[in-house]
């Protein structure tokens, strides 16, 4: 923004303000002053945040020049000092990442607007059991499906959530499905073949929500028939 003084005549003078540059076609006007309104104070609203990890909120940046006048039209840039704890982007949409304490800064023109932030412990997933142990023989049944309680053991709301089976070893015969997306919801592990060869075989099972996992590790004895 810029501050503008036209003249016309001696006894007379507009003062005008423009967003930017603009030019001034008034018959008889000369320019006699071009100052950039300068931004000197930035208020940051909510000045102080205190939330859950996972919670979004916006904030707001109020500016100001040195005479209290309220500027508008500026371009703002937001920074948050510990993305662990919160992230920020461009819009002032904070996404708090972890529990702790930070400050997000609004900065235009040197001017410098903070807010603390304060993330409290959000969601933790649990599951009820860590290890699955499955058993069968080559050629005999496949083992019963196993449920396990996926709960949130934290604050705030779990959704979303997806499971992932990493294995070691041979692979593609576990299968892992939740009942739900949200929590509380319940696990469903099924062993899907008997085909593999005599030994212990592996896998780990993770249920994911956002910042937050659970896993429970599946072993799948097989032996020979006696």
């Amino acid at each position: 923004m810029f501050r503008r003084s036209y003249e016309t005549a001696p006894s007379r003078t507009w003062r005008l303000e423009a967003q930017g540059l603009a030019l001034a076609l008034v018959a008889g006007c000369t320019i006699t002053t071009v100052e950039p309104v300068m931004v000197e104070e930035i208020t940051v609203a909510p000045s102080r945040l205190e939330a859950l990890v996972t919670d979004e909120v916006t904030l707001s940046a109020e500016l100001r020049d040195r005479e209290g006048n309220q500027v508008t039209g500026r371009p703002v840039t937001w920074a948050s000092l510990d993305e662990t704890v919160a992230s920020v982007d461009g819009s002032g949409l904070v996404r708090l990442t972890g529990p702790g304490e930070t400050f997000v800064t609004a900065t235009v023109d040197g001017a410098v607007g903070v807010a603390e932030v304060v993330s409290r412990g959000g969601p933790e997933l649990r599951v009820a059991q860590a290890r699955i142990e499955l058993r069968t023989t080559i050629g005999g049944k496949t083992p019963d499906k196993r449920e396990v309680r996926v709960t949130n053991s934290g604050s705030g709301v779990l959704s979303d959530l997806t499971t992932h089976v990493a294995y070691q070893g041979r692979s593609g015969w576990l299968t892992a499905e939740l009942s739900s997306p949200s929590t509380p919801a319940t696990l469903t592990l099924r062993a899907m073949t008997n085909a593999l060869p005599a030994g212990d075989h592996e896998a780990t099972v993770r249920v994911r929500g956002r910042y937050t996992e659970a896993a429970v590790r599946v072993v799948y004895k097989v032996r020979q028939p006696d």
